[in-house]
């Protein structure tokens, strides 16, 4: 049975005398799934069966007191390492190598969309290169994109977590098995890399519609998209929408409601660091011409 031991920190007040569960447990699970997605995507597996975990675990050996401090340890057995063929030689060593990698890759896209500078992936099956802004670029091992594609939103989760006014102030992965300082953190800065996924962007935007789901109480709702200058609002038949600033006419929307309008807006995007694409999320309205 080949292990690693890895150390969890939980950091803040919430974490001190008394531990607040929810925070530690929330934590905890997500933590647990960027394991085991790490461990499927080396197996070329889908999903964790009970097979699978009998053979790799993750066991708290020690809690310590302070800030929240868990010794893990984390284990494969033979059984598993002699039944795989094609793949990677699965071991934790392999499986942490991954998970730090992946973190890394999403830092450091995440810092580039934030900064507005470009980026692209190229390389083959051996080896990808990340190259942001004037040719930074940076190597990682092409597995790194299918396991980001499963264990993204739970590092997301593990980051939104964090915040210090409310008793928690940093979550830290490390492997006490390697000879240099390895380890991972989630603080403040990695949590407000991951908001900027969602922008409102600043180029005001000028597209026909017709609006045919509307929440006049809240002054959002869907629209149909029938001509735009804008290449990603072209290729949309619909966009969910609110208002800059809500009408103060009472019957303004009821007026436009399923009529041809011309519509001056912002974008809201969604920026996917996984496949480095950027999405509209909805519109936010500044004016309507009937």
């Amino acid at each position: 049975m080949d292990n690693q031991n890895i150390v969890i920190r939980m950091s803040g007040r919430e974490f001190e005398k008394e531990k607040n569960l929810y925070l530690m447990v929330e934590a905890l699970s997500n933590i647990n799934r960027v394991f085991e997605k790490s461990y499927l995507t080396i197996s070329n597996k889908k999903r964790m069966t009970e097979k699978d975990r009998e053979v790799f675990q993750l066991k708290a050996k020690e809690f310590k007191e302070g800030s929240l401090i868990i010794e893990l340890g984390m284990y494969i057995t033979a059984l598993t390492q002699s039944s795989l063929l094609n793949v990677l030689t699965l071991s934790p060593k392999d499986i942490w190598t991954l998970i730090k990698d992946g973190y890394n890759y999403l830092k450091t896209v995440l810092k580039a969309n934030s900064e507005g500078v470009p980026i692209r992936l190229e390389g083959d099956n051996n080896m990808i290169l990340l190259i942001t802004g004037n040719n930074n670029t940076v190597e990682f091992r092409p597995e790194v994109i299918p396991y980001l594609k499963m264990a993204e939103p739970n590092f997301e989760r593990v980051s939104k977590l964090v915040n210090p006014e409310k008793g928690v102030d940093e979550f830290s992965l490390s492997n006490l098995n390697t000879d240099t300082e390895s380890k991972l953190i989630f603080s403040t800065k990695e949590r407000d890399l991951f908001e900027t996924k969602t922008k409102l962007e600043n180029e005001i935007i000028i597209l026909k519609g017709k609006i045919f789901n509307l929440n006049a109480n809240d002054c959002i709702g869907e629209l149909e998209v029938l001509e735009s200058e804008d290449i990603s609002l072209q290729n949309m038949k619909k966009c969910k929408f609110d208002f800059v600033k809500k009408p103060q006419e009472q019957d303004f929307l009821s007026d436009i409601f399923l009529k041809e309008v011309t519509i001056y807006a912002l974008k809201e995007t969604y920026f996917n660091p996984v496949s480095l694409t950027k999405d509209i999320k909805k519109i936010s309205i500044i004016n309507i011409e009937k």
